[in-house]
């Protein structure tokens, strides 16, 4: 297979996990000495689309004998979009069981919409104003993780104009008078001690950016010019792939590994909905619901299939679990690589 970079202004999902998979063959066919090694694809998010795209392609290529062989294993895919459906219908649920709404307000809701919150009928005006209403008080909490506070960064500011690079407070420490913030945007770089996540993504920004450290990585003078943490909105992409629940079948009945986990407190891609996709697989469990642990105290539990898939929670994890877990993530990984249980 010969590297071709794509030339089309619109990327696809499909389209770019074909790339991906040129890569890896090109990669592979220049160094023959890594040929034979066990080889993983993983993820994080948006990666729950693309990475079982990509296995699969690469899948293909090993039925039909294209050079060099990949030794594909499996694949590792943390807090994965998967399905609008499933992905979208687990956030009212998971946000009643957080104790984010009411059981009055979730069981109002769940009857008048039918457990519908993604497709919703426009005329059902009893949904559209319950779900609003229960909208209206998840949407102040922390998406990517409930118990974090919410706070903004203008990142693109931090390069244009360093002076002007800020992360705006919560409303509610604003209003909690600290007199570090006196209520106002910060520099971001003054203030690296705030609960505010945001300025470890400012600081990536400068480090990504700085000329020293684009020479260490062999970054090609002019490949790039400024480099953006994530500029999802404006990559000319075509979201041509709404599930990949079907790339997971395809892959299980060939008898890959998968470990799939999800963080505990992320609402964005929940362990709800995760849970619920990989159930629609109908494989039936060979290792139920337990907790696996790290220095003797519980990480999270776990739930192994007859299909070769692992899932795991990681407790007080977010939007990815390993920025906020890294210690349980790694002996999590390294445990599922050596084929050991969790």
């Amino acid at each position: 297979m010969v590297l071709v970079k794509p030339s089309v202004r619109v990327i696809t999902f499909e389209g770019s996990a074909i790339y991906m998979v040129a890569m890896n063959f090109q990669w592979l066919a220049d160094r023959p000495e890594f040929n034979n090694n066990p080889f993983y694809l993983g993820g994080e998010s948006y990666c729950g689309i693309t990475i079982p795209i990509i296995a699969k392609e690469i899948a293909d290529g090993i039925s039909a004998q294209h050079k060099p062989l990949i030794n594909l294993k499996g694949y590792l895919l943390g807090n994965p979009r998967t399905d609008v459906h499933f992905d979208g219908n687990s956030k009212i649920p998971f946000s009643h069981r957080m104790a984010l709404i009411t059981d009055e307000l979730y069981e109002l809701t769940k009857r008048t919409c039918k457990g519908e919150y993604v497709n919703v009928d426009p005329k059902n005006v009893e949904c559209v104003k319950n779900l609003g209403a229960a909208l209206e008080l998840i949407n102040r909490v922390n998406e990517a993780h409930i118990l974090e506070p919410n706070c903004y960064t203008p990142e693109p500011n931090c390069i244009s104009d360093p002076n002007n690079c800020t992360i705006e407070l919560p409303l509610e420490r604003r209003i909690q008078g600290d007199r570090r913030f006196l209520g106002k945007k910060l520099p971001a770089l003054l203030s690296p001690e705030s609960e505010c996540r945001e300025f470890n993504y400012v600081s990536l920004v400068y480090w990504a950016n700085d000329d020293s450290v684009r020479n260490a990585l062999h970054i090609r003078k002019g490949s790039i010019n400024t480099w953006v943490r994530c500029k999802f909105k404006k990559l000319p992409l075509e979201r041509d792939v709404q599930s990949s629940i079907i790339y997971h079948q395809n892959l299980s009945a060939r008898g890959y590994r998968a470990l799939i986990y999800s963080g505990d407190h992320d609402n964005g891609k929940n362990h709800l909905g995760t849970q619920a996709w990989i159930k629609s697989l109908n494989y039936s469990i060979i290792d139920d619901w337990r907790p696996w642990l790290v220095s003797g105290q519980v990480a999270g539990y776990t739930r192994t299939y007859s299909n070769r898939m692992t899932f795991a929670t990681v407790k007080a994890g977010g939007h990815t679990a390993p920025e906020y877990k890294p210690e349980e993530c790694f002996a999590m990984i390294a445990r599922w690589l050596s084929h050991n249980p969790l």
